[in-house]
């Protein structure tokens, strides 16, 4: 439980920031993506196939409740259950496609890169920092 309010509360302040980084991270979120999945590619032809995550479920037996009985003792009732786990698995993949895409990404990133670094410098104009 306590793991979960700690995560809760790096994420709240994660998302914080000073308005000037807000609006720098708004305005290169797609450039971000962009680079994630270049990387992505390049990685691809790098080692001659692609990786992919696939889901899967598997049988799990847990507790399902907790509960005092008549004498006071605390038992559990125990219960299947489904959960989703995941794998990564190999995939091929057309070079000269992964190729295209890659040159298609790298041109999308050299005109998400001219536009952000306007925005960049009308953020820091907007919320000058001390």
């Amino acid at each position: 439980m306590r793991n979960w309010i700690l995560g809760g509360f790096l994420m709240v302040l994660a998302a914080c920031g000073t308005p000037q980084e807000q609006c720098i991270r708004r305005e290169t979120r797609e450039l971000r993506i962009v680079n994630s999945l270049i990387a992505e590619v390049q990685g691809n032809l790098t080692r001659g196939y692609a990786i992919t995550r696939e889901a899967f479920e598997v049988p799990v037996y847990r507790v399902c409740s907790v509960y005092k009985d008549k004498s006071g003792r605390v038992r559990q009732d125990f219960c299947w259950t489904r959960e989703t786990q995941y794998r990564t698995k190999r995939v091929a993949f057309d070079p000269a496609a992964e190729r295209r895409k890659l040159s298609g990404l790298q041109n999308r990133k050299h005109n998400l890169t001219r536009i952000a670094t306007r925005a960049v410098a009308q953020c820091k104009a907007q919320f000058p920092e001390d």
